[in-house]
């Protein structure tokens, strides 16, 4: 008989000497890291576990570890009887779902622990139902907003820590690249505090997901998107419309016929033609540079903080109305990303 009281100590407190921060690359461009991410860390080193029903589990509650477990000595036996108590009001029951918990329980016999991942009350766990001959990768969502864990399903893909963790190389090597400089990035902490996410550029004393962003500030006596950005005032303020159409990246003009960005493009060019333009930094990525400006109108006192992607294209600058790379795309139109580089940005003014 197996007792599992995981990962703690004499206390029934979890070590947690083994959490770690180590920065890793997200975007890469000529050699230079342009985007960075980091995540609260902890990597298992016993991390298998075979279980039955014989095996005793020391309170579910205790840590993530011992959730899972239990979820998954339920499976094994083929009962099911646990599964609204381990999980948060998030869950819902169906015959579906349980079958296929059903069907795991049938197929694999152990669990083996990879990594979790965690910033304030939010856990992510990912794990491997496993037998002597395979094995199914998975991951948990855990909470504790208020003690003890819970298993939940209200997983929110756009949190920092989901978006950010999900890019670490352990979910796709098993290991972490090389050191990755970024003294000479700009740090946004995201911290998750009472329920909600916060952003800082200040190092924060408790859990945290980082998002590190390589800038080129942009001078006023330097201004290397001048002539580009005098070229689409005239497209913009054209009496032709196609103008500023024949301005954007050719194989992206067939996306115009689609609303989103039609409206995008409609955006621009209402900018351009009615506001001061001062351009305050770029992202030089490999699908283009990413333009932050500020515009404002003087005479209504009207001002505003956006971006815009502006091609590599040899032939002369071009607008971009996608990021082909799923990865950079899904980091710089995120939200939270977007709504604290625009903050940060703002305050240099």
């Amino acid at each position: 008989m197996l007792l599992l009281g995981l990962f703690s100590n004499a206390n029934g407190q979890e070590i947690l000497d083994q959490y770690f921060y180590k920065p890793y690359p997200i975007h890469q461009f000529n050699g230079k890291t342009i985007l960075a991410g980091d995540v609260k860390t902890f990597i298992y080193s016993h991390s298998f576990y075979k279980v039955d029903k014989k095996t005793k589990i020391q309170n579910p509650y205790a840590n993530p570890e011992n959730l899972i477990l239990t979820l998954f000595q339920d499976i094994r036996i083929q009962k099911l009887n646990l599964i609204p108590k381990l999980f948060d009001s998030t869950y819902h029951r169906s015959e579906s779902k349980d079958q296929r918990l059903l069907n795991l329980g049938k197929a694999y016999d152990g669990i083996r622990f990879i990594h979790k991942f965690q910033t304030g009350d939010i856990t992510y766990v990912k794990y491997d139902f496993t037998t002597d001959k395979k094995y199914n990768p998975y991951f948990a969502l855990v909470r504790n907003e208020s003690k003890p864990f819970y298993l939940s399903q209200a997983i929110n893909l756009s949190e920092p820590l989901n978006l950010i963790g999900s890019l670490s190389p352990l979910n796709f090597h098993n290991k972490l690249e090389a050191n990755v400089d970024t003294s000479k990035m700009v740090a946004f902490y995201y911290v998750r505090k009472e329920g909600r996410w916060v952003f800082t550029n200040q190092f924060p004393l408790v859990d945290h997901t980082t998002l590190f962003v390589s800038f080129n500030f942009i001078k006023p006596a330097i201004n290397p998107f001048a002539d580009f950005i005098e070229k689409v005032k005239l497209a913009a303020q054209s009496l032709d419309s196609t103008r500023l159409i024949k301005m954007v990246e050719k194989d992206q003009i067939p996306l115009l016929e689609k609303k989103d960005f039609k409206n995008e493009l409609s955006g621009i060019r209402k900018i351009f033609k009615n506001y001061e333009i001062i351009p305050l930094a770029s992202i030089n990525t490999a699908e283009g540079r990413i333009l932050y400006f500020r515009f404002y109108n003087p005479q209504y006192h009207i001002k505003g903080l956006t971006s815009m992607v502006v091609s590599n294209n040899l032939k002369g600058p071009t607008i971009k109305l996608i990021i082909q790379n799923q990865a950079l795309n899904n980091v710089l139109t995120n939200t939270y990303v977007d709504e604290s580089i625009k903050d940060y940005l703002g305050k240099l003014l």
